[in-house]
């Protein structure tokens, strides 16, 4: 028979590294995208009505917002075929589960624009958070667990 899929504890170094690299890039595609929505959230009134056209012609912010949605589904499709293809399956379920997230933050935020329903603007935002907790998950599976430092801290007396 053949040899067993790697888990993310059994790939070489180096390929964990490449996978965390592309995790943790996918993490700041995700701030940024928070970052561009809280502005747009912030300081851009949609016009009445169906406003997607609008977006991308008046609003370069949400332009922003879409086109780096857009990436960030783009980069964890390639994530998953990626840990697919080396046979890391839980890491290849994690990203998985990232573009279900990610995919689903942007059929809401469509949905929002085209209504203006504050329940899509929640479906949008939950979608967001799930997509986060997908890729701490895919980064604790590569072994960033968060620690706390041991080393130079002062102790209590």
């Amino acid at each position: 028979m053949g040899e067993p899929a790697p888990s993310p504890g059994t790939m070489s170094d180096r390929t964990r590294l490449r996978f965390a690299r592309m995790a943790w890039g996918l993490l700041g595609l995700l701030v940024i995208e928070n970052l561009l929505g809280i502005f747009a959230t912030l300081y851009i009134t949609l016009p009445s009505g169906n406003a997607i056209p609008a977006i991308f012609t008046s609003y370069p912010v949400l332009a922003l917002h879409v086109a780096n949605g857009f990436l960030m589904l783009a980069a964890a499709l390639f994530l998953t075929y990626r840990a697919h293809s080396i046979g890391a399956f839980p890491l290849r379920n994690a990203a998985a589960l990232e573009v279900v997230f990610l995919a689903l933050a942007i059929q809401e935020g469509f949905a929002y624009a085209a209504t203006q329903n504050n329940v899509y603007s929640f479906g949008m935002d939950f979608a967001f958070l799930m997509a986060v907790l997908a890729v701490a998950r895919m980064l604790f599976l590569l072994g960033w667990s968060p620690s706390p430092p041991t080393s130079g801290m002062p102790t209590a007396v």
